[in-house]
Order: C-alpha cells, then sequence, then structure tokens
C-alpha cells in the first residue's frame, strides 16, 4: 500500500510492475501522470482507495503492450491560504467596533449555506447539517465570496461559501478554496443577502503565500456607491438590499427592498432577506437602515 499524505506538496514519484494499490486522501484537486513509452498522460481519479492494475495503462504505442516498470507522479496543486476582512453595515456596533447580531443565539442561521437559490446560484455544501453548535460562537452569518481575474463576473475562477464572524475576518469550511493553478492576482467579490456586493478596487496578489485583503479599511471598486464609511478609516457593506433577484444589472437599494420589509414587517426568529440588522425581526430598526441607504447602487457584476 502506497498512502499519499494530504500534506504532501510537490510531487512523489514510485514504480511499480503489475498492481499496486494506493490511497489519497484529501488533496483535490490534483492530477497524476502516468508515463507510457515516454508519452504522459493526464489522468485524474476520485479520492479513496484505488488499485492500480497494468491493464489501466496500456500503451498507445505501435505494440501496445504492457510495460514493467511504470512511472506515475503525483502532482498536488498547493492551495492559497486565505485572510479577508469586510464588515456589513446592518450589524455593525459603532460603539462596541464590533459587529452583532442574535441569529446564532436564536437558532436561526441555516443548516447549509443560503446562497443555493437565484441570484446567487451558488450550489456548494459548506454548513450542510450543521447546528447551532458547529458554528463558532462569534458567528454573524454566511458571504459568498469569488474570485477574478478581472473585474468581469465572466472572469470568475471560482466561488465559496464563507463563515462572517463578528471581527470581520471570513472562515472557509473548505480550506482548499484557492489553488495556484488559478492565477498570480484576483479580484475579490463578497456577496451578502442582504448587503450591496463588493468588489476590491485592485486585483489582489498573494504576500508571503497568503492572499489578503482588508475592505475594512478602504472603499471598494466604485463602480456606483461602493461601500458606506461609517467613520473615519472605517467602511463597510451598504445595508437594505433585500431583495436582490429583480436587480439583474448589479445592486440598488430602492423601493422593492421597501416592499419586502413591508410584507415581512412584524415576523420574529425569522431568517429574513429583510432583517437588516440581524436581530432575527424585521421591524422598525431594518426599515431606518433601508431609509439611510435608499438611492445608492452598484454595477459591481453578480
Amino acid at each position: 500500500m502506497i498512502v499519499v499524505e494530504s500534506d504532501l506538496i510537490g510531487s512523489v514519484r514510485f514504480d511499480y510492475d503489475g498492481v499496486v494499490n494506493y490511497r489519497i486522501e484529501n488533496l483535490t484537486p490534483f492530477s497524476i501522470e502516468n508515463t507510457i513509452g515516454g508519452i504522459y498522460q493526464p489522468w485524474t481519479p476520485t479520492l479513496g482507495l484505488h488499485t492500480l492494475t497494468a491493464n489501466a495503462f496500456t500503451g498507445t504505442g505501435a505494440t501496445g503492450t504492457l510495460l514493467n516498470a511504470l512511472t506515475i507522479d503525483f502532482h498536488v496543486v498547493r492551495s492559497i491560504p486565505i485572510d479577508i476582512r469586510v464588515f456589513l453595515e446592518g450589524p455593525y456596533d459603532l460603539n462596541t467596533n464590533t459587529m452583532t447580531g442574535s441569529l446564532l443565539q436564536l437558532d436561526l442561521l441555516p443548516i447549509i449555506q443560503p446562497y443555493g437559490v437565484a441570484p446567487w446560484n451558488y450550489f456548494g455544501t459548506e454548513g450542510q447539517g450543521w447546528t447551532s453548535s458547529e458554528y463558532p460562537p462569534n458567528v454573524i452569518d454566511w458571504v459568498k465570496v469569488s474570485f477574478r481575474t478581472d473585474i468581469t463576473k465572466n472572469t470568475e475562477v471560482i466561488a465559496s461559501a464563507a463563515i462572517l464572524l463578528n471581527d470581520g475576518a471570513l472562515v472557509f469550511p473548505n480550506p482548499r478554496v484557492l489553488l495556484e493553478s488559478m492565477g498570480s492576482s484576483f479580484y475579490i467579490v463578497i456577496q451578502h443577502r442582504n448587503h450591496m456586493g463588493i468588489l476590491s478596487p485592485i486585483s489582489v496578489a498573494p504576500a508571503n503565500e497568503v492572499l489578503t485583503y482588508n475592505f475594512c479599511r478602504e472603499n471598494s471598486y466604485q463602480l456606483g456607491s461602493g461601500q458606506k464609511q461609517l467613520s473615519p478609516g472605517l467602511w463597510a457593506m451598504f445595508a437594505g438590499d433585500g431583495n436582490q433577484l429583480d436587480n439583474v444589472n448589479g445592486y440598488d437599494i430602492n423601493g422593492l427592498d421597501h416592499a419586502g420589509w413591508n410584507m415581512q414587517n412584524g415576523l420574529f426568529d425569522v431568517y429574513s432577506l429583510f432583517d437588516y440588522n440581524f436581530d432575527g425581526d424585521v421591524n422598525g430598526m431594518d426599515k431606518i437602515l433601508w431609509n439611510v441607504n435608499n438611492g445608492v447602487y452598484s454595477q459591481v457584476e453578480k
């Protein structure tokens, strides 16, 4: 049995004659190249226990005969650690300089990330089956994070759901989101259920092998309103965009968001698009946030 460990960096090579069993653990995505008569052929297996037989690697040359000392390289694609911070206006408390919310305490957070519906259409399984005890104690909500090689949606290389903590830090349940093979620098998009989406003003390259960006310290890309300055040097995503389905060309806080709030006004203990301050109720406090921001917009592509 040959075991390829989860912390393997680079490649490992081994030869076999006939049959070899191997197990691959926690290595996705990765690739294998097998040498047959000097020809490299890509092959991507699934995780788990596998048996390679010589029959799986018959040559493509003139004879097509079986080769004895078959060499296989495991090339592990390295992931890039991510350190991103962002604030949401709705739950932000200027008195404590942190975000507050009751969604976890009221057991309202979903049992899977909430972006598997339009307009986000992200079907990742982050948080699947989670109960309140499996969330971090300082969690605020979920956000959707996307990485692009340019500012337009069609340059997106990967997306993921992440947990937002009260200090603005993002935690990715899937630690291997961004891979070195995807690019050398990225525009970062943050989306939330009821806040206007934002885009980093620059393409961000990893520094010291970590992709780091802090949206809290400066405005985002201004294809419209960007972010809201809560105080000097403090920025947050605009609250009040509860109806994002009908804003096909970007984000807009307008009467549709008020209409949605009006229909749900008075509901309590709910995980609602129109609970703009995350207290678990749809009430007048949420209307105040909408009213202050009514009319702001962004043309960041969803």
